[in-house]
């Protein structure tokens, strides 16, 4: 059975993502070497050794090598080298030209941030990156993902009031049709409480209390450990699954994208 809706089940919130293409390689003939060599160091698997070769082409190229930096907060994210991912982002926001530009370097040196903060569990890098999601949309307001992350980073401060009011932004903000279903689930033991706090919070999506790790769906889904995720995809495929805060905004929307094709192409004719 098909669905033209694509359903996530979670325990926390989800975000989505905003696509990021790798630019071309840098101008400097010496830089373009590096670079070609680190292009075949990822081939070989040695990421590490790509990702130094990437920091010296960007280098040679005084700092202007989009496809370099790119290239680093990729592989500084995944290698935990959060001095060299920050660096490429704030190179990035250095060459932004433009509202568009400037509020897209912002926003992915905000991620950069959001990411370490999590690694380090620290406060005052998570305050760093609510103040590049606060210039991203000082330079485009009508930036949703943008809204969304700052209303996570602000709920993780505790800043719950901020938070909630850039959540209900966004939500005013999805597109009339949008394919994205979201379904909580509570494992609250108290009905009660449980019902005060989605009022009192204006969860408007569709909510669940499942009553413990003893509940049929946590059962059925083996949840031991929350917050936990679950995406279901347009066929009704569970897509991916995964435990605790990290983004999931770049499969979360190549499905959302599938979701709204198979939308149109079930439509019936006029």
């Amino acid at each position: 059975m098909r669905f033209c809706k694509l359903l996530v089940i979670v325990t926390a919130l989800v975000i989505s993502s905003l696509a990021q293409n790798d630019a071309d390689g840098p101008t400097n003939e010496k830089a373009q070497k590096t670079y070609k060599q680190a292009l075949d160091y990822l081939k070989q698997h040695m990421t590490g050794a790509a990702l130094d070769s990437f920091k010296k082409a960007d280098k040679q190229d005084e700092g202007h090598c989009r496809g370099c930096q790119t290239k680093m907060v990729k592989y500084g994210i995944e290698l935990g080298e959060w001095k060299t991912a920050e660096t490429a982002g704030e190179e990035m926001v250095a060459e932004a030209q433009g509202g568009k530009d400037l509020a897209i370097a912002h926003y992915r040196l905000g991620m950069i941030l959001r990411e370490e903060g999590y690694d380090k569990r620290k406060d005052e890098i998570f305050a760093r990156a609510h103040e590049e999601m606060t210039k991203a949309l000082a330079a485009a307001a009508n930036f949703p993902d943008a809204i969304y992350v700052d209303g996570q980073i602000l709920a993780h401060l505790k800043q719950d009031d901020a938070a909630k009011k850039q959540f209900e932004q966004f939500v005013k903000m999805r597109p009339e049709g949008d394919p994205l279903v979201v379904l909580s689930v509570s494992l609250d033991d108290d009905e009660r409480k449980w019902k005060d706090f989605v009022t009192k919070n204006e969860m408007t999506w569709p909510q669940y209390r499942d009553g413990g790790f003893t509940g049929p769906v946590a059962t059925l889904f083996y949840v031991r450990a929350i917050p936990q995720t679950f995406t279901i995809d347009a066929d009704g495929v569970l897509q991916d699954q995964h435990i605790g805060d990290a983004a999931i905004e770049g499969k979360l929307k190549k499905l959302v994208a599938r979701a709204r094709d198979l939308q149109v192409a079930e439509t019936p004719k006029q």
